[in-house]
């Protein structure tokens, strides 16, 4: 999630070229985590049954997703755009866009739920690689949730076999942290990025398995937590920190530039997510559907309060 806050503040006007250059770099691994760590918790939602299944979908991805989309970014980005139907499934030029493929993808993993989710990614990738993204106007949404359902369910495979993953030799990290440098060195050199193609998908998953071998070995210093906090609540920090950022670039007219013009970009930007993430029970109406379920989540120890609102 922090990637992608480092990303949008790199588009402010001025920042170092460098930002850039580290953005390209690991471009495949910032959005393919984040759908891959929505699929770690699939199992026990469809444990749940198909009602709550859908229902808690319907409180937590599609609420905030209208509701960002139409009542805060429409107005940022040009209430014309909304007159298009096709935006209001893939609404380009928002970061909601997100939680959209994330609610299509839910209803393909309930479809499949009796198909090894390896085979489901399979499909997903194959599907990705034929949809012709000009051919209609739903067709970029459909390739976003293909191309990025893969990874989802690649999720669901890794939360069944994660206790191997932590468990690989040094070596497997090695030749897995070799080939992820590669990979981002050949994105930053021309012709750049290779686009959504079968390799990228391939050594995407490698660079995410040897991220995640790393950072369950690192010590829980402060820069630790503090990123486990705001993953606590990643919704919170995804849909907040975009209109933020915005506002203060292209309403307010943020004032600095260069190395310390980014840097305090981001910090006030990690700021106001932290503030919105602590008082979650009281902004929790802009995240959730604000009904019966979502008040009874407000007296859930805050340890708890991730784990219940899946």
């Amino acid at each position: 999630m922090v990637l992608v806050v480092l990303f949008h503040a790199a588009t402010a006007p001025g920042v170092p070229d460098a930002l850039h250059v580290f953005n390209d770099a690991v471009g495949s691994l910032r959005l393919g985590a984040l759908f891959l760590a929505s699929g770690l918790l699939l199992d026990r939602s469809l444990a749940k049954g198909t009602a709550r299944y859908f229902s808690g979908k319907a409180r937590l991805i599609v609420w905030p997703y209208l509701l960002w989309s139409a009542v805060i970014m429409l107005p940022l980005l040009g209430w014309s755009r909304g007159l298009d139907p096709a935006w209001w499934f893939y609404p380009r030029g928002s970061h909601t866009w997100f939680l959209s493929a994330l609610a299509g993808i839910y209803v393909i993993a309930w479809l499949t739920r009796r198909v090894p989710p390896g085979w489901t990614a399979l499909g997903l990738l194959a599907a990705s690689q034929v949809i012709d993204r000009g051919a209609f106007d739903l067709a970029p949404y459909l390739h976003e949730v293909t191309w990025w359902g893969t990874f989802f369910m690649l999720g669901v495979v890794l939360a069944r076999h994660v206790d191997a993953v932590l468990a690989a030799p040094v070596w497997v990290f090695a030749v897995g942290a070799g080939l992820t440098v590669l990979w981002s060195v050949l994105n930053v050199l021309p012709p750049g990025m290779p686009g959504k193609t079968v390799l990228s998908a391939v050594m995407t998953a490698i660079g995410i398995g040897t991220v995640v071998w790393a950072l369950h070995r690192l010590p829980r210093v402060w820069p630790v937590t503090l990123v486990e906090r705001l993953g606590q609540r990643s919704i919170v920090t995804y849909l907040v920190h975009l209109p933020v950022l915005k506002v203060l670039v292209l309403h307010l007219g943020w004032p600095f530039q260069g190395w310390f013009g980014y840097l305090s970009l981001v910090a006030v930007l990690l700021l106001v997510c932290t503030a919105a993430t602590r008082h979650y029970a009281r902004l929790s109406w802009l995240f959730e559907w604000p009904g019966p379920a979502a008040r009874q989540r407000k007296v859930i120890p805050r340890g708890e309060a991730a784990t219940a609102a899946r």
